[in-house]
C-alpha cells in the first residue's frame, strides 16, 4: 500500500515545475514591474529555496544568491552596499555591484544593506523579531532612502486557517509592540 501511495504522489507532484510555481511567478512579476533598477533583497528560511530563487528568477542587474555554506556573508554585503561595509579591499566599480541579494538569514543580522530599497520575505517567518531584524539590515541610520519597501508572502489562505501562524505571529507582534513600543507595521499597515 504504500509503494502504492508512494506512486500516486510521485504522479502528482512530477508535474509541478517551477514555471507552475504561482508565488514565483508572482515574485517575478513583482520585480519586473515595480522594482527594476532598484537594490532589492529578498529572504527565504531555506537555502534551497534561496538557491531556487537564484536559478529561476531573471533580473537585469547584477543577483546573487547567499546563505551560510558560501563562505564569508560581508563580502556579499560589500557588493550589495560598498558604502556602509568599508573594507581595506578595492570598492566594487558601480556596475558590478548587486542589485537584487537573495539571502537566508545569514545577512539578518549584522551587516550593512542600507543601500537597499526593497526588502522582500519569501517565506513568512513565524518570529517577528525576524522580520523585525531583517527590516533593520536596510532601515536604519545611514540609508539615504526616504522610505523602504517591505513585501511578505504569507501563506496560501487554505493553509493559514490550517496552521494559524498568522494569527499567532500578530499576537507575538502586539506583545512586542507592548513591551518595547512600536517601530513601524511589520506585518499589516494597522499595527
Amino acid at each position: 500500500n504504500d509503494i502504492q501511495t508512494f506512486e500516486k504522489i510521485s504522479g502528482l507532484i512530477s508535474n509541478l515545475t517551477w514555471k507552475k510555481d504561482d508565488k514565483l511567478q508572482r515574485l517575478q512579476k513583482l520585480l519586473n514591474e515595480d522594482y527594476a533598477g532598484k537594490k532589492v533583497l529578498i529572504f527565504t528560511q531555506f537555502t534551497t529555496t534561496a538557491k531556487y530563487l537564484d536559478k529561476h528568477l531573471t533580473w537585469k542587474g547584477i543577483k546573487e544568491q547567499v546563505d551560510a555554506t558560501k563562505g564569508s556573508a560581508i563580502k556579499f554585503a560589500r557588493r550589495f552596499d560598498p558604502e556602509n561595509n568599508p573594507s581595506t579591499d578595492k570598492k566594487p566599480e558601480k556596475s558590478q555591484e548587486i542589485s537584487l541579494l537573495i539571502a537566508t538569514d545569514v545577512l539578518a543580522e549584522g551587516v550593512n544593506l542600507q543601500a537597499g530599497q526593497v526588502i522582500i520575505n519569501y517565506d513568512f517567518h513565524w518570529n517577528p523579531t525576524k522580520m523585525i531584524q531583517r527590516a533593520g539590515r536596510v532601515d536604519r541610520i545611514g540609508s539615504k532612502n526616504d522610505f523602504v519597501t517591505v513585501h511578505n508572502f504569507l501563506l496560501d489562505p487554505k493553509m493559514k486557517e490550517d496552521f494559524g501562524k498568522e494569527g499567532s505571529v500578530d499576537l507575538k507582534i502586539d506583545d512586542i509592540q507592548k513591551l518595547i513600543g512600536e517601530d513601524y507595521p511589520i506585518l499589516k499597515e494597522g499595527e
